[in-house]
């Protein structure tokens, strides 16, 4: 038989044409292999691959599709399919071409890692934990004597599970995977950074402090650590601390600009409102497209009675982000302070629509209504506001003064107790 008549010849043909980068050429080969040999799985796969590299995804699909129905045990067009599926988005198409995949090679490691992404992704959150287990529970010994098996693998499996864990909100369980990867990994400054953030959302304060004193000891010259290290002194109230350590942040890096913003705030809390501003127009000039430190700009000024500025501060965070509802109800309290009550109520309004629990706006929107003396709408919004949140002591007092305007003094009475219950210096008259 002629070489020509060859399925193999022209495969093989076409795979050096593709090595070369000759792509139209080693199409031609291909189909040449597949008109020879229709049931060829292997000449339609190699057609996807082609197109894949092309960055024509859908017609890579059709070749893929062809080589797996051809050969439903066909381990790498599976994998390679479902590859494509996930980075065009289509993650219930790709999750179904990975447990194909898993079923013919169940320790490919890296179509666990794949299928987890795209479980994460699906938010099918308990599945894709299960999935990353696959890979961080492999005994090192194995880890070590596996066959081309990159560590990258091993590091994004165990950093995306960690993470997921930590997103949904299962703190306890990511701290174990986290102290299991260090146990391996001991100079790992991605784990400890992780480390430090379950710490402090398990609010164990002062072993995320030690946690980021390793990484200092690790890499003294790494400004994030020194900036975390300022926002645990932060939470826990020591803010002299706090502004050390970004000030050490800041000596090794001037352009991170959460560290500014973190100082900004800092300085607000301690009422020293010019150097909020200053800290906050530091952040802006570094990140201009920072919607809630325009948001906080607009705060500051509001306290400093510019109100004018303050709401442009807020115009410029809704600029960036239109349903910014924080932004929305301190343009309100501007609003409100300058006296134009419909102006403030409009802008509440807004708040509410894109945040129907923000119990702050509906408070708000109550003391507004009741500026314009529309006592029942007052007493609607602030009742909205205790159905959120009934532990607003200033709420409660807002009702009580709504209900003497409504001459039902019996129930203000009920509603000033209740402020004097939760703060007991609350101020009724």
């Amino acid at each position: 038989m002629s070489v020509l008549g060859d399925y193999e010849f022209w495969y093989n043909l076409g795979n050096e044409q593709f090595d070369l980068g000759l792509t139209e050429d080693a199409i031609a080969s291909y189909e040449h292999a597949i008109v020879i040999k229709p049931d060829f799985a292997e000449g339609w796969f190699q057609i996807g691959n082609v197109f894949e590299d092309d960055n024509d995804g859908e017609a890579a699909i059709t070749y893929y599709e062809k080589a797996v129905t051809i050969n439903p045990d066909f381990h790498e067009a599976w994998s390679k399919y479902g590859s494509l599926l996930h980075n065009l988005g289509r993650e219930d198409e790709a999750v179904i071409c990975f447990n194909h995949a898993l079923k013919i090679k169940p320790h490919a490691y890296v179509i666990w890692l794949e299928r987890g992404h795209s479980l994460r992704n699906l938010e099918r959150y308990d599945e894709a934990i299960d999935s990353y287990n696959h890979i961080v529970n492999i005994e090192l010994k194995n880890i070590e004597t596996s066959f081309n098996y990159p560590w990258h693998w091993f590091h994004d499996a165990w950093r995306s599970q960690i993470n997921l864990l930590s997103l949904v909100e299962r703190y306890d369980e990511a701290l174990i995977k986290c102290d299991r990867k260090l146990e391996i990994f001991q100079t790992d400054i991605s784990s400890w950074y992780q480390r430090g953030d379950l710490l402090c959302k398990l609010k164990r304060y002062h072993e995320a402090l030690a946690n980021y004193e390793k990484v200092i000891q690790l890499h003294p010259d790494d400004y994030l650590a020194w900036h975390y290290r300022g926002e645990v002194f932060g939470y826990l109230g020591e803010v002299e601390q706090a502004l050390a350590s970004y000030d050490k942040a800041i000596e090794m890096y001037s352009d991170y600009y959460r560290t500014w913003y973190n100082r900004g705030l800092i300085f607000h809390s301690l009422g020293k409102y010019q150097a909020a501003l200053a800290n906050f127009d530091k952040t802006l000039d570094i990140y201009p497209e920072y919607e809630e430190c325009w948001c906080d700009r607009g705060i500051t000024l509001h306290t400093l009675g510019e109100y004018e500025s303050a709401i442009n501060s807020y115009k410029k965070a809704l600029q960036i982000y239109p349903n910014f509802s924080n932004a929305l109800n301190h343009w309100g309290m501007s609003l409100h302070a300058l006296g134009k009550y419909q102006d403030a109520i409009k802008k509440y309004n807004l708040a509410i629509e894109n945040q129907p629990d923000y119990y702050q706006a509906w408070k708000n929107k109550g003391v507004s209504q009741a500026r314009l003396y529309l006592w029942e709408d007052a007493l609607l919004s602030c009742d909205r506001a205790l159905e959120i949140n009934p532990n607003d002591s200033q709420a409660w007092k807002d009702r009580g003064d709504i209900l003497v305007n409504l001459e039902d003094f019996a129930e203000a009475i009920k509603s000033f107790d209740r402020a004097i219950q939760i703060e007991p210096k609350i101020p009724t008259s």
